[in-house]
């Protein structure tokens, strides 16, 4: 019986079969498994240099073809068994459109080709049936030639709200083969490895976060994985929609992660650990989190094929986008702090873009942190058509704004818009403190999150830094709580953009603000965002653009709902002054000093909303009341004008005018006593008195709607009689009197009012 069973294992094993496994729905993962030759990660002919499996899918109805490259998956359950042989051969493919499909599987051994059997077929394609926050509901994230990337099918644009450390997430110990590199390899090898005393073996453990791990979760090999998962968990429940993680860090700073059998095993891939991966990337697309892939660091960004687009290089690429480029949410690093030349890195991402079939987003981190490294790394690529955006890294967050708007403006006017992210900020020896050390976050806040952003920038990542080695430190760090308050501020911050911005038709605008050193970001006449470092309040210049503007304010430390301060509209055209915010004291609990914090400021800035809207007057007791200066539009003004004036104004350069000093003087007790502080003269005024010449239609006009119009938008809510009434200035015995209709017309009892009766008043 013994014999009998083990021989029936292994006929299922090596059974013929050709499978198409998982849902059939648009942006899920739909897997085609075939079986090919029998080898292993170690044989000869070797499986991954010897080989190529490709599959074409194509979608007859577009003529649409994806060619998706293929990969030896030993047993075809190396996540559970950690098998390393078999015969089972794999394609990973996300279909981008629903309807019927076709493939063609293709395996050859150098030019020579493999029989497959049953290497055609098809299938149909159903829409999804995720929601939320799943990738698989929101479709693939594109590069679609703007400053931000773009789902294919939700149409949403994507703010990034992520965590860059620890850049050594799959340093993992529940993941098979991973393990700490502690010898000093031959060059390259910049330094001894790092001293990581509050790691177990120099590898993660999670441990905090099992916690967090649910029943419904994936696990492997029994309840591996639980501390990663319940991880993932976490930071999707606080916000974060982003993770930056090494795929190798052969002779780097953690020196624990690589795809290989061995860190120096460049042509052989460890197949169990990456199908374990899977589980864990496949995990994060559910969740809502981007997976930002780090294909290489600055220590070991030389080591495959001395820089070059060689055939080790090559491979490694390959075997990354065919196992991991069908999830929908991927950005393509092509290195931490990369020192290839532009040269090389523009081969490595054309050599990647011609690759993945799905055209994911690539972006390259730049060397170092000096204004000058970040010229060096970015500038070459400029206008170039492969790289679609930054991986920003800045040490100081003064320069995170200036930085972010720098390569936003420099990247359109070089004809290819960059996605700009700030990715790697506030140091090597802390980066991002615990909240423990700083509470507050004002200066990662303002001048990281919000310098970001405001600059047109398409979100961040926080670093923990490593230089002070804690065991909350970017290589050390086993738990993600410790940051959570700015983790939630983040989401604050992008939640604030999501919800009430046109975010992608706006643009920073710092000189319309006029505080010291505020951001704004505005779509001019239609929206404007200021960002306030201390409060208070700032003059906005609102251009030529007539009509109301709401002012809402939102704290951008504790989030929440809109919040009026004590200017709710303000009229354009001009500077106009947006008031004061609310009471810090009414919208936030109180802050507990006592603790380190970055600027003793960090309870004051807001964020002030100013966006067109419909005149909404105030009424009362079907009272209606209309500003003179609110008015829409203005017309017939060939011969006279009306034109605004306050109590700090000067008077227009015109013929009939009036005297200055009288005018001045007259104007001073008119603009004090105005409401709003505004009032509205006609000029020229040239019939002043009884005794100027009467000129119709130059300075008089006996007939209504034909000299010098004004209109204004009124709403009625109720139905009934209503009486005009004006507050004037008259400046003279003739200055008495106007005109009043409705909807263009001008009924008799509104037609030449004479209502001003005192003079200078």
């Amino acid at each position: 019986m013994r014999t009998i069973h083990i021989l029936l294992v292994l006929l299922s094993a090596t059974a013929s079969a050709t499978e198409m496994t998982g849902e059939l729905r648009q942006w899920h993962t739909v897997t085609l498994t075939v079986d090919g030759p029998t080898s292993s990660e170690d044989a000869t002919p070797n499986p991954f240099t010897d080989y190529r499996m490709t599959v074409w899918f194509i979608h007859p109805e577009t003529t649409r073809r994806y060619e998706v490259p293929g990969f030896f998956a030993v047993d075809g359950n190396a996540a559970e068994t950690s098998a390393t042989g078999g015969n089972r051969w794999r394609a990973r493919f996300s279909p981008p459109m629903t309807g019927r499909w076709t493939y063609k599987a293709e395996l050859r051994q150098g030019g020579e080709v493999v029989p497959l059997e049953n290497p055609i077929g098809e299938f149909t394609i159903a829409e999804s049936d995720k929601t939320g926050d799943d990738f698989r509901h929101h479709g693939h994230l594109r590069y679609v030639g703007e400053r931000y990337l773009q789902f294919a099918g939700s149409k949403r644009y994507f703010l990034k709200a992520g965590t860059d450390s620890p850049e050594t997430l799959l340093g993992y110990h529940d993941f098979d083969g991973t393990w700490r590199d502690l010898k000093k390899h031959p060059v390259p090898a910049p330094h001894n490895p790092i001293d990581l005393p509050s790691l177990d073996e120099g590898l993660h453990r999670y441990p905090d976060h099992v916690k967090d791990w649910r029943a419904s979760d994936p696990t492997w090999q029994d309840d591996k994985g639980k501390g990663l998962i319940g991880g993932l968990n976490y930071l999707s429940n606080v916000g974060v929609n982003s993770v930056y993680f090494l795929t190798m860090n052969v002779n780097g700073d953690g020196r624990n992660v690589w795809p290989w059998t061995g860190p120096w095993n460049h042509d052989r891939f460890d197949v169990s650990k990456l199908a374990q991966w899977e589980i864990v990337f496949e995990h994060m697309q559910r969740l809502g989190i981007q997976m930002h892939v780090v294909l290489q660091e600055t220590e070991n960004d030389h080591m495959l094929d001395g820089g070059e687009l060689g055939p080790t290089r090559e491979l490694y690429l390959r075997e990354m986008v065919a196992r991991f480029a069908h999830h929908p949410a991927i950005v393509w690093n092509l290195g931490e702090e990369n020192l290839q030349t532009p040269e090389q890195q523009q081969a490595m991402a054309d050599y990647l873009r011609g690759l993945d079939p799905y055209d994911h987003p690539i972006v390259i981190h730049n060397d170092h942190y000096s204004p000058t490294n970040i010229q060096e790394t970015f500038d070459p690529h400029l206008g170039k058509s492969t790289l679609d955006g930054t991986a920003l890294q800045d040490f100081h967050w003064n320069d995170v704004h200036y930085h972010t708007k720098r390569y936003v403006d420099a990247s359109h006017a070089a004809g290819k818009p960059w996605v700009v992210c700030a990715d790697e900020m506030g140091g090597a020896q802390f980066g991002l403190r615990p909240d423990a050390e700083d509470p507050e976050h004002f200066d990662p806040r303002s001048k990281g999150l919000w310098g970001n952003l405001m600059g047109g920038g398409a979100g961040v990542e926080w670093y923990f830094g490593w230089q002070n080695n804690s065991p909350q430190s970017d290589l050390s760090a086993e738990t993600w709580r410790p940051r959570e308050g700015m983790f939630r501020q983040t989401k604050h911050a992008v939640d604030f953009f999501q919800k009430y911005l046109p975010f992608e038709q706006m643009r920073a605008a710092d000189h319309l603000a006029l505080a010291y050193a505020d951001y704004c970001f505005a779509k001019p006449g239609e929206v404007y965002c200021i960002y306030l470092f201390s409060g208070g309040n700032t003059r906005l210049k609102l251009a030529e653009h007539r009509g109301p503007f709401s002012v809402h304010w939102f704290d951008p430390k504790n989030g929440g709902e809109l919040q009026t301060g004590t200017v709710k509209t303000v009229w354009g055209p001009g500077q106009v002054d947006v008031g004061e915010p609310p009471s810090r004291s009414m919208a936030a609990p109180a802050v507990d000093h006592s603790a380190h914090s970055s600027n003793s400021q960090a309870t004051k800035d807001w964020v002030c909303l100013v966006r067109k809207t419909e005149p909404v007057f105030g009424e009362a007791d079907a009272r209606i009341v209309v500003e003179a200066e609110h008015f829409e539009s203005q017309s017939l003004e060939e011969e006279r004008r009306w034109y605004e004036h306050k109590k700090s104004g000067s008077l227009p350069d015109l013929e009939g005018s009036g005297n200055a000093t009288t005018w001045t003087r007259g104007i001073l007790s008119a603009a004090t006593t105005a409401s709003n502080k505004r009032l509205l003269r006609l000029l020229p005024d040239t019939r002043r008195t009884h005794d100027d010449k009467l000129i119709p239609g130059e300075n008089f006009s006996n007939e209504p709607g034909k000299l010098a119009v004004l209109s204004y938008r009124v709403h009625f809510k109720q139905a009934g009689r209503y009486y005009v009434w004006v507050r004037a200035f008259s400046t003279g015995t003739e200055d008495n009197g106007l005109h009043v209709g409705l909807d263009g017309q001008w009924p008799q009892h509104g037609q030449r009012m004479q209502w001003c009766e005192g003079k200078n008043q």
